[in-house]
C-alpha cells in the first residue's frame, strides 16, 4: 500500500468517524429535545382546549376520534374531539397539520354543530411571514373574515391554512347535521356550468339574514365579476331556508337555488329545486325565499360588483366614472437577463371626473418571468410566474407622472409573498408616488446581486419595464389630444 493510498483510507476513516459522531450527536440532541417539544405542544393543546370550552360551553371532551365521514376528504386532519356540555355535544375540535414552502402549520380549529369556525390555536407556526399570525388572529377576532386571505403578505401560509379548515369545515358540518354547501353543484344548478366560481365565500355583516356570497368571474382570471350566488339562511317559527340567489345587479335575477327546507310540504320550494331567471315571482312567492332574496338584493346595490372599471375608478379618489376600456394586447420582450421575461400592456380606461374630464388613465399590464434553475443564483426562484397588475398615471409631466397605487389582479410569482409585502404594500403606503420613486423603490439599476432588501427584485424589475412600456403609450395619447 503506498503512502496516498493511506493518507486516502486514513481521510475515509477520519470523515467516516466525524459522520458518526454527529449521528450520535444529533441523536443526542433529538433525545434531549423530543420530550420538551412535546411537553410544550401538550400545554398549548390543554390551553387551547380551556379557551375552545369556554367559547363553546363545554365541560369536557372525549377521546381523540381518527375516524371520519366516508367520501370526505381528510387529508391534513390528524383526528377530531367532540367538545361535550354533560353528555351533549356541543362542538367539534379538529387538530389539523400542512406545509408549504415556508413551513410547517399545525393547528386546533373549533367549530360548534352548524360548522362555524369558533377558534382557532396555532401549535406550530414556520411560516416565515409575520403576516401569517395577522391573519390567524384577525379570524379569531371575527371568524366571517376567515376567507378573506390577501392582503397580509404572507398568502401561501393563509392558501395552506384554508385548505386545512375547508376540509375540517366540511366534516364539522356532516357530523353535526348541517347543511353542507358546494358552491360548484350550486352554480352548476343554476347557470349550467360551474367554471369560473369562487370557492371562498365572503360574509355580509349587515344583512337581514345569515348572508354570504360566492363571486362568479368572466374568465379564469378572477379579474372581474360577472355576477355573485348569495347565499342566505332565514328562521321563522318552525320553518327554516338555506337558498341560493344569483345576482349579476341590483335588478338582474339569474336564478336561485333551495339549498335545504325544513318544510318539504313546500313542494316547489323543496330541497333541491331551482328556479331560473324568468321565474323570480315564483321564487318569491314563498315569504322565506322572498326574504333571501330581498337581502341578497340590498347586499349588491350597496356593494356592486367589482368589474375592472370600478377598480380602475377606485385608484382616484375624484373619480365619478371611467370611459369604455380600451383593448391594446401589446407585448414586448423584458428583462435580459432572465430566460424568458415579457410585458403585455392588456388594456387601458380614461376616468374622468364630476364635470367628465379626463384626470387620468390606468392600465391593465401582466408582467411574467421566467429563469431556469442555476446553483450559483441564489436568486432564481423568485422569477417564476407572473403578475396581473392595475396602476394609473395623471399630472402635467410627461417625464415623471404621478401614479396612482397598485392593484394586484393576481401574483403568482414564487417570491410573491416577499414582492408583495416588501415592494406592492410599501409603494401604496407612500405619500410620494410618481415614475422616478417606483424606480427607485424598486432597486431599478441595481444588480439583484446587491439588492436584499426586496428579496424580489427580479420581479420588481421586471415591473419597472411593463411601466416604461404604459409611460410610452400614455405620453403618446397625450401628446395626440
Amino acid at each position: 500500500m503506498n503512502e496516498t493510498t493511506k493518507k486516502y483510507l486514513l481521510c475515509a476513516g477520519v470523515l467516516a468517524g466525524l459522520g458518526v459522531l454527529s449521528a450520535t450527536v444529533l441523536a443526542g440532541v433529538n433525545m434531549l429535545t423530543a420530550p420538551v417539544i412535546e411537553a410544550n405542544e401538550k400545554a398549548a393543546t390543554a390551553a387551547a382546549y380551556k379557551v375552545f370550552n369556554e367559547k363553546l360551553g363545554a365541560d369536557s371532551e372525549s377521546e381523540e376520534i381518527t375516524v371520519f365521514p366516508e367520501e370526505m376528504d381528510a387529508t391534513g386532519i390528524e383526528f377530531y374531539v367532540e367538545a361535550k356540555k354533560g353528555d351533549a355535544v356541543v362542538g367539534r375540535i379538529f387538530s389539523v397539520s400542512g406545509k408549504n414552502s415556508y413551513g410547517a402549520i399545525k393547528a386546533l380549529i373549533a367549530f360548534d354543530n352548524d360548522g362555524k369556525l369558533v377558534y382557532t390555536s396555532l401549535l406550530e407556526n414556520g411560516q416565515t411571514r409575520d403576516g401569517f399570525k395577522t391573519y390567524i388572529d384577525g379570524i379569531n377576532a371575527d371568524p366571517t373574515s376567515v376567507g378573506q386571505l390577501e392582503g397580509f403578505g404572507a398568502t401561501y401560509g393563509t392558501n395552506t391554512f384554508y385548505a386545512l379548515y375547508a376540509k375540517a369545515q366540511a366534516i364539522a358540518v356532516k357530523l353535526g347535521g348541517g347543511v353542507a354547501i358546494d358552491p360548484a353543484a350550486i352554480a352548476a344548478a343554476i347557470y349550467g356550468s360551474s367554471d369560473n366560481i369562487e370557492t371562498v365565500a365572503k360574509t355580509v355583516t349587515d344583512a337581514a339574514v345569515e348572508l354570504s356570497y360566492y363571486s362568479r368571474y368572466t374568465d379564469d382570471s378572477k379579474a372581474e365579476e360577472a355576477a355573485r350566488i348569495y347565499l342566505g339562511s332565514y328562521k321563522e317559527n318552525d320553518q327554516k331556508i338555506v337558498a341560493a340567489v344569483a345576482l349579476s345587479g341590483a335588478n338582474s335575477f339569474d336564478g336561485a337555488y333551495i339549498v335545504s327546507y325544513s318544510d318539504e310540504s313546500v313542494t316547489t320550494h323543496a330541497t333541491g329545486t331551482t328556479f331560473a331567471a324568468t321565474e323570480l315571482e315564483d321564487f318569491k312567492a314563498d315569504a322565506l325565499a322572498a326574504k333571501v332574496y330581498d337581502s341578497a338584493a340590498a347586499a349588491i346595490a350597496k356593494s356592486p360588483l367589482l368589474t375592472l372599471a370600478s377598480k380602475a375608478m377606485a385608484l382616484y379618489p375624484n373619480a365619478t366614472s371611467v370611459s369604455e376600456v380600451v383593448n391594446i394586447n401589446k407585448t414586448t420582450d423584458t428583462r435580459p437577463e432572465v430566460d424568458a421575461g415579457t410585458s403585455l400592456i392588456i388594456s387601458s380606461w380614461n376616468v374622468l371626473n364630476k364635470d367628465s374630464e379626463v384626470i387620468g388613465t390606468v392600465y391593465r399590464a401582466k408582467t411574467e418571468l421566467k429563469k431556469e434553475p442555476d446553483e450559483s443564483n441564489n436568486d432564481y426562484r423568485q422569477v417564476h410566474g407572473y403578475i396581473d397588475w392595475m396602476i394609473g398615471f395623471f399630472g402635467e409631466s410627461n417625464d415623471n407622472p404621478s401614479l396612482t397605487k397598485i392593484y394586484t389582479i393576481k401574483n403568482t410569482f414564487t417570491m410573491g409573498d416577499a414582492l408583495n409585502a416588501n415592494f406592492i404594500e410599501k409603494w401604496n403606503q407612500s405619500e410620494v408616488k410618481d415614475f422616478n420613486t417606483f424606480k427607485a423603490m424598486s432597486n431599478d439599476e441595481v444588480k439583484v446581486s446587491e439588492s436584499g432588501s426586496i428579496g424580489a427584485t427580479y420581479s420588481t424589475h421586471g415591473m419597472v419595464d411593463t411601466l416604461k412600456e404604459e409611460l410610452t403609450l400614455y405620453v403618446s395619447i397625450k401628446e395626440a389630444i
